[in-house]
Order: C-alpha cells, then sequence, then structure tokens
C-alpha cells in the first residue's frame, strides 16, 4: 500500500475509515462469489504469508538500563532469542545507524562519523539507494521509517531512497534530533508537520501514536506484507519543555542549550527512577590507568560534577524510556487485535552503547570498551525458537541479511552491495555455534589541526568471544581535506589493547605486553589484518585464538 500518506488523526479517528475499507473488502469478496475461487487461488491462500519486520531502536542505551524495558524483555525476548554477545561494530549514531541499514561495517559503507568533519554524516554514505528497504520494497514489501534519521540530512523535500512511508527527525544532532518537544518530523510527499509543547507532543508517545499504530492498523487488511523501523530518542540526552520531568533532567532552562539536558522523560514518567544508582562496576572511575591508551591516562578521576551528571542521566534515561516500553506494549497489542502479532518478526536493539564513568569516561561513546560496543538484540517471531539464549558473538551488520532470509527476498542486481554481515537464521531456529567468530571493531575521530598539518587518531579490533583486542592508530596529512577522506585505521599503530573476557569482564587489565598472552595477540593481530580491510564474505571469519599460557 504506497498510494498517500497515512492519517495523522488521533487514533480513534482512524479506526473509522479502516473498518470502512474492511467492509468494502468483505462486501467485494462476497460478489465475486464462491465460483471466482480456482484451484491457483486456493494454493495462494494455502501460500505461508511472508512475515512482515518490526525493529524497534533505542539511542544510547548503557548497561543496566534494560530494567526500564520489562514490556520489550517479556514481549520479545521473552517470545524469542536474546543475544548475549552483541556487537556494535563502530559505536557511534551514523556509522551504527549506516551498517544496520546496509549490512556493512563502516569502512565499507562510508559513513565514518556523525559529520563531514569526520568524512561521516548520511551525505557520506556510499551508494545510498542500495539498502535493506529498497531490497525488500523490490520484493513487495512496504516499507515505513519512523524517527531518528541518520545524521547530517537536513529539510529533505523527498524520502531516502527504498522508503514507501518515511517520517523522520533529520539535521546535525543538536537540531530535531535531540528534542523530546519543539520539533518537525519530515514526510515524504508532504510539509514537514511541527509537534510543540503540548503533553501530548512528547516525541516517543508521538511516533507511537501517529505513524507507528496507524501504520500497523492499515496493514490488517493490506496483503503486502511490511518492514517498519522505529528508531526511538531515549535515553540519549535531548532539549525538553518547562515541566517537573524537563527541570529534574535539566541543569538550566530544560528547552535551551544554556545548560545540559539528559534524556527528558514523559510527564506521567517524571519522577520515575529518582532514587536508582547507576551501575558502578569495578572500571568505574578506575584507580590505575596505566596501562590504558594516553587519551585515558590522561583523564583526572572523576569529580563531583561529573558523579552528579552520570547519575541524573542514568535516572533520566531509565525514566524517559518507560515510553518507549509502553510504546511497545500497543505495538504489540495492536498487532494481536489485528491478527497480524504471529506473522511478525520483532527486533529490539541499541545503536550502541555508552560510557558512564567506567574508565574515568563520565560520558563516552565511540570508545572500543564494553559498555560502548554491546547493545541489547532481541528477536521474536515466525522462526524464532522462544526461549533462545545466544552467546556467539554477533554482529549489527548481521540484521541486514538476517531480515532478507527470513523475507525470502535478495538484493536485485542493480541495487546490490556486498554484504558484510550473516544470517542469524540457523541461531534462531536454536542451532548452537558461531562462538569463535570475530567481529571487527571500528571507529576514528574528527580531522585536527596540529602543530605542522592535520592528524587522524582513529582504532581497529576484534573482539571474539574471550578476547577484546585494539589497536590504535594516527595518521598526519598535509590539509584537512585529506584527513576527512582517510580510512578508518590509517596511519601507524600508536599503542595496543588486549584483554581476557572471561577472566577481566571490566577491562581493567591490558595483557598487551603479557608473556603469557603472546600467541592470542599474534592470532588476534593476524584477524584484524584480515577484518580491517575485509567486504562481503571475506567479513565472516571464526578462528580461534589459543588460550594464555601458564
Amino acid at each position: 500500500m504506497r498510494s498517500t500518506p497515512r492519517s495523522l488523526l488521533p487514533r480513534q479517528a482512524w479506526l473509522s475509515p479502516l473498518c470502512q475499507r474492511l467492509g468494502a473488502l468483505l462486501v467485494a469478496l462476497v460478489c465475486l462469489g464462491v465460483g471466482t475461487l480456482d484451484s491457483d487461488s486456493d494454493a495462494e491462500a494455502q501460500a505461508p504469508a511472508r512475515p512482515n519486520f518490526i525493529i524497534v531502536m533505542s539511542d544510547d542505551q548503557g548497561p543496566g538500563m534494560m530494567r526500564a524495558l520489562p514490556a520489550v524483555a517479556r514481549l520479545i525476548g521473552g517470545r524469542g532469542a536474546e543475544f548475549e554477545n552483541a556487537i556494535a561494530s563502530f559505536p557511534l549514531c551514523c556509522p551504527a545507524r549506516a551498517t544496520l541499514l546496509t549490512g556493512q561495517y563502516a569502512h565499507n559503507h562510508g559513513a565514518k562519523g556523525n559529520n563531514p568533519g569526520s568524512g561521516g554524516g548520511y551525505s557520506a554514505l556510499r551508494d545510498p539507494e542500495r539498502n535493506l528497504a529498497a531490497w525488500l520494497q523490490a520484493g513487495g514489501y512496504d516499507t515505513a521509517f519512523a524517527g531518528k534519521w541518520l545524521n547530517g540530512l537536513r529539510t529533505p523535500r523527498l524520502a531516502p531512497p527504498g522508503w514507501d512511508e518515511w517520517w523522520s527527525l533529520v539535521g546535525a544532532g543538536g537540531e530535531g534530533l535531540s528534542s523530546f518537544y519543539d520539533y518537525d518530523v519530515f514526510e515524504q510527499g508532504a510539509e514537514p508537520r511541527h509537534f510543540g509543547t503540548r503533553v501530548a507532543d512528547y516525541q516517543t508517545d508521538a511516533l507511537t501514536r501517529e505513524y507507528a499504530l496507524p501504520f500497523v492498523a492499515e496493514h490488517a487488511i493490506d496483503p503486502d506484507p511490511f518492514f517498519l523501523w522505529l528508531a526511538y530518542h531515549p535515553p540519549h540526552n535531548g532539549l525538553g519543555r518547562a515541566d517537573a520531568a524537563g527541570r529534574r533532567c535539566s541543569t538550566g532552562p530544560p528547552g535551551s542549550r544554556e545548560g545540559e539536558q539528559s534524556a527528558i522523560p514523559a510527564p506521567r514518567h517524571a519522577r520515575r527512577y529518582s532514587r536508582a544508582r547507576a551501575p558502578r562496576p569495578p572500571s568505574f572511575d578506575e584507580a590505575d590507568v596505566t596501562d590504558k591508551p594516553a587519551l585515558v591516562r590522561r583523564r583526572p578521576r572523576l569529580d563531583r560534577t561529573d558523579l552528579e551528571r552520570i547519575e541524573r542521566d542514568y535516572r533520566c534515561g531509565l525514566a524517559a524510556l518507560l515510553a518507549l516500553d509502553q510504546a511497545v506494549e500497543a505495538i504489540v497489542s495492536e498487532l494481536r487485535e489485528t491478527g497480524q502479532l504471529e506473522r511478525t518478526v520483532l527486533v529490539f536493539t541499541a545503536d550502541h552503547g555508552v560510557l558512564a564513568g567506567e574508565h574515568r569516561i563520565p560520558r563516552g561513546k565511540n570508545q572500543p570498551y564494553e559498555e560502548a560496543i554491546g547493545v541489547p538484540l532481541m528477536i521474536s517471531g515466525p522462526g524464532v525458537a522462544r526461549g533462545r539464549r545466544v552467546a556467539a558473538p554477533v554482529a549489527n551488520a548481521d540484521l541486514a541479511p538476517t531480515i532478507l532470509e527470513l523475507a525470502g527476498a535478495s538484493p536485485p542486481a542493480e541495487l546490490a552491495r556486498p554484504i558484510d554481515g550473516r544470517a542469524l537464521v540457523p541461531q534462531l531456529a536454536g542451532t548452537v555455534g558461531g562462538r569463535d567468530r570475530a567481529i571487527l571493531i571500528e571507529g576514528r575521530d574528527n580531522t585536527v589541526r596540529t602543530r605542522h598539518g592535520f592528524k587522524v587518531r582513529s582504532y581497529v579490533g576484534v573482539r571474539t568471544s574471550r578476547y577484546s583486542y585494539v589497536e590504535y592508530r594516527r595518521a598526519g596529512f598535509d590539509s584537512r581535506a585529506d584527513g576527512i577522506a582517510a580510512a578508518i585505521g590509517a596511519g601507524r599503530t600508536t599503542e595496543r589493547e588486549l584483554y581476557d573476557l572471561p577472566r577481566d569482564p571490566h577491562q581493567l587489565a591490558n595483557r598487551d605486553r603479557d608473556p603469557r598472552y603472546a600467541a592470542a595477540r599474534t592470532a588476534l593481530a593476524a584477524l584484524l589484518a584480515r577484518l580491517e580491510r575485509c567486504s562481503g564474505p571475506e567479513c565472516v571469519v571464526a578462528k580461534r585464538v589459543p588460550r594464555p599460557s601458564r
């Protein structure tokens, strides 16, 4: 169903035309008569329906925050599979979202950061028309997106390629992308719709009520399967309004950038989690960082302002996630009431994680530590065994090929691109395997001026079920343009980190120079050499890495 934008009326208003259309469809079927149902029609009616897909994504979801998402855990994780070692290979907003959209690592899809200063943003995405939505659309799916789009796109007149419906927050990061109130939603074939500061304009609720639920409801009578990606804002920080929630979660005026904001809860959740305590693992405000890279060694211990911000971010992030949890509950209820739940694959994940005081980093992403690269990943629906817990490492690049295989679709030749991830269908069905797989970790900073030109810092590494191994690189350039164009991992290796995660889950002891880990370090460096410039099937690498010697 791709003809016109869907109604933006309140839910009770858009149910009425739906009922009228359903009635008209039933009358038409009766008028056709039983004799029109020939053998071909019978066979078609008995063919298994292709599944729908809904991806629900949170933004900057750190450790300990699933406690605010009981409905997500029950309705998606409890009904399907939960992946305990899901990795966002480049833990930053735009690169991570581009990986989901393309099935490629960042060094292949081209979005190397959030803004042009890092060679990032949506404009850096290579071949943007070659994406998961376009592949499904070519296979007969209705496609829709609602929420936070890839950073850097401003005031578009048309939806990006592949989307029948596109209800998006756009901007460089400090505009509508980071506002819980007073934002614009850009729509395919229509003028942007402005949401103000009323209670009903709270972003999570508005995206669910005005876009997600009507789209799901319409497909109760639409024969085409659908793909819906919902990219919600919590628990990312953002602008609020002058109410109890805004004042609690801001250090200055809630709707102004004069102070700092955490995530802003819905008014009904303004006081929730007011006494929650942020996780304080052994790495929190790490005492001894002499074995860490220079960027961590130079950090001071956390001060009172840092500690207050960490607690505020955590408490307000939890409270803001409650509206997302209720959104998932409403969507599942709509699917159940319209008879679509059993044919819908539900995915919950985050774009990436975030550090909150670990290794002295008070608020951090784009770091190769577990808190930043680790994301929740739960999948339920047809073809997914209930109650699965998958320990093998998987990557966010795996979601696109997984959805394609479950849909029985493949990219048309004119839209194809090499896919770096692998389909997780065997694991979803109950097959055990993949524990020896190595996932690429990569990231880079903006190009900065130095005394003798420009420099770029980046990192590349591998994450296995046991080890995390990272090499930090530095490259110099004569011009800023050359620095922006530089590849992730360009330049010489300046420092390394190696952690034995079962023995050291909080990454306190860097084993890079430990002779007991010499064989492991050599094997991991070889794996990294294979992965850091890989493309397509060669990016799926499994190799047993030696254990430390005694």
